[in-house]
């Protein structure tokens, strides 16, 4: 092989491993690590692939085949970067939806627990007035006693729409904020570069920001 041919080459597998596609790929892989706290092992493959074409490039004696074997080490580049999104992708995914269950639990939660507080409050009441409506009372020797155990009867009643209400602005609220601060993390994300591995860092940062406008 000429030396000016040898030297092409080298400089076109050099090229290769400094490639943007490359310095994509490693911190996409360094983001997905963090996120999964493990190396996975798709990705590393499709690495060593492309190592291998990058090695079969340098012992070409013709550019046309080094370029061939250099197109297909970035190809297997490329796949390496998608494995790696999917994956991160999948993780957020994950996060997301376990954060909605537990969203959803702890509403369901109260939900179950006012609807039995509701069913007892009602059977207290059917205790006093098994009809329809209140009975006209003949005995007179205690009075206040039915209206003692309606008036607790209601006082329980308020204290619970009471709690209702308030899990109900609360979640109302806690949407209106959960939006803002997406919001905002979106825009410092853009006006950052939109760089990768920094959603939690932006997250928090937005919180700053709008718990200071509060």
């Amino acid at each position: 092989m000429a030396a000016s041919v040898r030297s092409q080459i080298s400089q076109i597998v050099v090229g290769a491993l400094s490639h943007d596609l490359y310095d994509k790929f490693r911190k996409i892989f360094i983001n997905t690590c963090n996120i999964t706290g493990e190396i996975p092992a798709a990705p590393g493959n499709e690495i060593r692939n492309a190592y291998d074409h990058f090695v079969k490039a340098l012992k070409k004696s013709a550019i046309e085949d080094a370029n061939r074997n250099i197109t297909n080490g970035l190809a297997h580049i490329i796949h390496a970067t998608t494995y790696c999104l999917m994956i991160s992708i999948e993780e957020r995914i994950e996060v997301i939806e376990n954060y909605i269950s537990s969203i959803e639990m702890a509403i369901t939660k109260a939900k179950v627990e006012s609807r039995a507080q509701l069913i007892a409050l009602r059977s207290r009441r059917n205790a006093i007035f098994p009809q329809a409506g209140p009975k006209l009372r003949t005995d007179t020797s205690k009075p206040t006693a039915d209206l003692d155990a309606l008036s607790n009867i209601y006082n329980d009643l308020v204290f619970l729409l009471t709690e209702c209400n308030r899990l109900y602005n609360r979640t109302k609220r806690n949407s209106t904020l959960q939006s803002l601060i997406s919001s905002e993390a979106s825009r410092i994300w853009e006006n950052k570069g939109r760089p990768e591995g920094q959603d939690r860092e932006n997250w928090l940062e937005a919180e700053r920001v709008i718990g200071k406008r509060r």
